[in-house]
């Protein structure tokens, strides 16, 4: 019996562009994801904010 799950071609996965992931500049923030309406995504923000403190 195998545990490990079948691996899958993600070669033509086909994902809609809604947002970018834009450079800061900022020590304290240098990246920050931009929804399709200008708005920062609100939870990715809080993520990366925890990423950059856990070093």
């Amino acid at each position: 019996m195998n545990d490990r799950a079948p691996e899958r071609d993600l070669s033509r996965l086909a994902v809609p562009r809604w947002g970018r992931l834009a450079e800061t500049g900022d020590r304290y923030e240098p990246y920050r994801l931009v929804g399709a309406d200008g708005a920062t995504v609100a939870p990715v923000a809080m993520f990366f904010q925890e990423l950059l403190a856990a070093g």
